[in-house]
């Protein structure tokens, strides 16, 4: 079984309480890289987090870590320049959605998947959210 190595950029609330949390949990998946603009909130998601790597912005996170999927967790209007960078990159991605603020925007991150050979995958995390389905749960039941 592959290991793929992983890097998640954006330690926000979502990064904090969703998506962290469960990495362990991935056997196929080893964290890393943690990116965020704040070095203090990069760092303490790290040491909280157990990964071995901190960085404050994407070039430098692309510069200097060796992964292969990029998780963007950061704000909705950073997510095209983000996606952008990491594609030309030849990364793999998963990224929160909206994934670009346009149409154009996701067709120029399609196209740039395409070019790079690499997958490109929106968030279905909403759907998997525990409030989420135990509110689906309760208007199933009545």
């Amino acid at each position: 079984m592959k290991k793929w190595k992983v890097a998640l950029i954006g330690c926000g609330s979502i990064a904090d309480n969703t998506y962290l949390p469960r990495m362990k949990d991935i056997p196929e998946a080893e964290l890393v890289a943690v990116c965020d603009i704040i070095p203090e909130r990069a760092k303490g998601y790290a040491e909280k987090f157990n990964v071995p790597a901190w960085y404050t912005s994407i070039d430098e996170l692309l510069e200097k870590c060796s992964f292969e999927i990029l998780m963007n967790t950061t704000s909705i209007p950073a997510h095209h320049e983000i996606n952008m960078k990491a594609l030309r990159a030849g990364k793999h991605l998963y990224s929160q959605k909206p994934v670009g603020l346009t149409v154009e925007q996701v067709t120029e991150q399609m196209e740039a998947a395409k070019a790079s050979g690499v997958k490109y995958s929106a968030s279905p995390i909403h759907m998997l959210r525990d409030d989420i389905r135990f509110a689906k749960k309760l208007i199933a039941d009545g």
